[in-house]
């Protein structure tokens, strides 16, 4: 809010060029580009991650026993089996519109939006959260009953699991053959190993060391085979085995252009190392860093002549870039928080606990190559999880809940 009241600098537009100018500011405050609120300015910027802050706030303090925090952990994994399930359906449709009715691109829309994200990347990585809550929500109803019994004792925590079981075989469809299957798929991959590694170590520490043996190589080979024929089926797929060729983005630039727009991030950061450029200005100084870029200038490959990108493929440098050492820190402070506050419950953390907190690991690692932080939906998921994460161990850790922290301030 103090880069949107201190702008620096204005865009100006002017027979399709534009510009930057110098406007009178204060210098020592974070500043920010007068710029429309559409597509982005300082503002635009702040309302993506309000809501995030608020309804974290607002579940943090509302929201005071176990099984509310569950309930609402469950949503996040049921909506993700509804997102796969409705994306699907659009994909194999063939719809140009997102909900079949409203196209926010006519010239390639039907070729990236996923669901009612327009960019795949946010909704493989809303995915991946909803995939790591599912996988939480099936470890904690499986332990609801003793694990040494056999499976067909178990009865009603296996009819509750049912749903999750359906919400990771939908998401894992999702991910591999119609969003993004490289990073993601794997990252779901990898809960399932989380997973299975935390049952493994609950049979262990029963006493039943010689059965957690048996089982932990068929479940680590079963595991492996499973990753591999995702990856064989959805190149199959992709090579027009299923009788033709299916694209999930034509228009996603690559390593190559990731890696080169990093490093115009990073000339960015140079420039402006303490407050940045202010909140959304990435795509309107960029354009004057891209055209020093040798790899977006060579007119041997025509391909590459990229003068402008409205994000930089990468949050690990496109925040540093805009909000600079101050607000990156205070950025990353808030999921240190929540890190700390896991680590202080790591003795009474049960697994679901320890799944989700592997899932945002997972979204903010991916962040490296993408750009999840900066959609709403994402921030939010990732609030929610933390917190639940945090609070199911507080629970674990106590005997009966309290009201006691309704009078704490929202951290």
């Amino acid at each position: 809010m103090v880069a949107a009241l201190n702008p620096g600098r204005v865009l100006m537009v002017s027979n399709g060029r534009q510009w930057l100018e110098v406007i009178p500011h204060l210098s020592w405050l974070p500043q920010s580009i007068t710029a429309p609120f559409w597509p982005m300015n300082a503002w635009h910027a702040l309302l993506v991650i309000v809501p995030a802050w608020l309804v974290t706030c607002a579940a943090w303090i509302g929201l005071e026993t176990e099984r509310a925090w569950r309930w609402l952990v469950g949503a996040v994994a049921v909506n993700g089996l509804l997102l796969a399930l409705l994306g699907m359906a659009q994909r194999l449709s063939g719809t140009h519109g997102i909900f079949w009715i409203y196209n926010p691109r006519p010239d390639y829309a039907e070729a990236v939006f996923f669901g009612p994200f327009f960019y795949p990347g946010h909704a493989a990585a809303w995915m991946v959260l909803a995939f790591g809550a599912a996988v939480a929500m099936l470890d904690f109803h499986l332990r609801r009953r003793d694990p040494l019994q056999p499976p067909s004792r178990w009865g009603w925590p296996m009819k509750r699991a049912s749903i999750w079981l359906a919400a990771l075989v939908a998401i894992i469809f999702a991910l591999s053959l119609f969003v993004k299957p490289d990073f993601w798929v794997f990252a779901a991959g990898g809960l399932i190993i989380i997973a299975a590694v935390l049952w493994l170590a609950r049979l262990w520490q029963a006493g039943q060391k010689r059965r957690a043996a048996l089982y932990a190589l068929p479940a680590l080979v079963f595991l492996a085979v499973l990753l591999v024929g995702i990856g064989v089926a959805t190149w199959w797929w992709r090579q027009g085995g299923g009788g033709a060729s299916l694209e999930v983005n034509p228009h996603d630039p690559g390593l190559p252009v990731r890696y080169a727009i990093a490093r115009t991030s990073a000339a960015m950061i140079k420039d402006e190392p303490v407050l940045g450029w202010g909140p959304g200005s990435f795509r309107y100084v960029s354009p004057f860093y891209l055209r020093k870029n040798p790899f977006f200038t060579d007119p041997a490959h025509p391909e590459n002549l990229l003068y402008t990108a409205h994000y930089a493929l990468s949050d690990w440098v496109q925040i540093p870039a805009e909000w600079g050492a101050v607000g990156a820190s205070l950025f990353a402070a808030i999921p240190a928080w929540w890190a700390w506050r896991a680590w202080r419950l790591r003795r009474v953390l049960p697994g679901e606990s320890w799944i989700i907190l592997g899932a945002v690991a997972l979204v903010f690692l991916g962040a490296i190559a993408d750009y999840p932080l900066y959609n709403p939906a994402v921030l939010v998921a990732l609030g929610l999880l933390l917190a639940a994460a945090v609070k199911v161990g507080e629970f674990a850790g106590r005997p009966r809940p309290t009201l006691s922290n309704v009078f704490i301030a929202c951290p």
